[in-house]
């Protein structure tokens, strides 16, 4: 009860202090057989002249292969102002999860680390997940744990696989957490230790936090990934 009381609090302080502050947000999305990765820097401060742009990385799930650059040039950046930017990955692979990956480069091609942190870019969603046709593949793949209930489900990755939000180290990823409502069918498989793959978006608001928005689910134990899925999850009326 502690850590959800302490975690609403950390989303109320980031709403409060992300009104006027600067914001990345990035997402993806399946366009026929494309997949669209937009991403937009709200209130640019402008200054930082070593920032030049971005560049925009590609890797498939669940192998924690060296993603993939899918940009010839650094996308340019647009120093001072609210700009958006976007890149058409013209050939992904169907039924597949793609991570797509937004880096702050220099005029060198390197990572640009910078200031980041309040003041200068907070929150900053680097990252956006897609899979064409729309959510046929899984986003998520793990075990289910039950300490964020009842506002959410924590879903924990299979070891070994990039099935996470990246963490700070290399092939480090974090939990991800599920949004109310799922199908009733999830809660049975809650601390067992029992693999689950999830399908869905994921989905960063203002007030709420960063969660999946789930459309179904399926049983698979780490290690062993269906080749179709065989036992899916209720799927609620509202997401028809």
């Amino acid at each position: 009860m502690l850590r959800t009381f302490f975690l609403l609090a950390v989303v109320i302080a980031l709403a409060a202090s992300s009104v006027n502050a600067q914001e990345l947000r990035t997402r993806a999305e399946c366009q026929g057989s494309s997949i669209a990765v937009t991403w937009t820097f709200f209130n640019d401060p402008g200054g930082f002249p070593e920032f030049v742009g971005y560049d925009l990385y590609r890797q498939a799930l669940p192998e924690c292969s060296t993603p993939i650059r899918l940009n010839d040039q650094p996308i340019p950046r647009q120093p001072g102002v609210t700009h958006s930017r976007a890149f058409t990955d013209a050939s992904p692979l169907a039924n597949t999860m793609y991570r797509y990956h937004v880096l702050f480069v220099d005029q060198n091609r390197q990572p640009w680390i910078g200031p980041i942190g309040p003041g200068f870019c907070d929150p900053c969603y680097f990252d956006a997940w897609a899979s064409c046709p729309h959510l046929s593949a899984p986003l998520a793949h793990g075990t289910l744990r039950g300490t964020m209930l009842p506002l959410w489900l924590e879903l924990v990755p299979c070891p070994g696989s990039c099935y996470g939000i990246p963490g700070i180290f290399p092939n480090t990823f974090l939990p991800w957490l599920i949004n109310q409502p799922w199908p009733p069918e999830l809660n049975q498989y809650v601390d067992t230790g029992i693999g689950v793959r999830i399908f869905g978006d994921y989905q960063c608001e203002l007030t709420e936090g960063c969660a999946i928005n789930m459309t179904a689910f399926d049983v698979a134990p780490c290690g062993v990934i269906p080749v179709e899925a065989s036992t899916w999850g209720a799927i609620k009326a509202t997401y028809e």
